[in-house]
């Protein structure tokens, strides 16, 4: 993927952004903008962010439904070059600055990154006995 863009309320996409560059270094192609208190100032930085990329684009918006993701689809819903999903995670977020920019790839990331790590140990320890 060319260029992404995590969209979040408070401080969430600057933390995804942050723990993303911690493990696999930094991410010039990742850009945040966070909706604080003032809509209008997120959606000024949010145009402000998307007209200066070339490209496809890719957003990833921390809740469906929420007014970050809402502001993405009202401008750019019908623009091709730019791809929209919601549920942001650290795994989906390094899917998508690494490997590929397949959004049914990535919702499935994002899915699988969701599970029961008791569960899951319990299977790996019933494995190797």
């Amino acid at each position: 993927m060319n260029n992404i863009v995590l969209v979040s309320h408070g401080d969430m996409a600057e933390g995804v952004k942050s723990s993303l560059e911690m493990i696999v270094g930094e991410q010039p192609n990742v850009f945040t903008v966070s909706l604080r208190t003032d809509v209008k100032q997120f959606e000024t930085d949010l145009l402000s962010v998307l007209e200066k990329l070339e490209g496809k684009v890719l957003v990833i918006a921390d809740l469906l439904g929420g007014t970050p993701a809402n502001t993405v689809v009202k401008h750019f819903l019908t623009d091709e070059n730019v791809l929209i999903i919601s549920g942001m995670s650290l795994p989906l977020v390094i899917e998508a600055s690494l490997i590929t920019d397949d959004i049914d790839v990535l919702i499935e990331v994002g899915k699988n990154g969701v599970t029961n790590v008791k569960e899951q140990m319990a299977l790996l320890s019933d494995c190797d006995e």
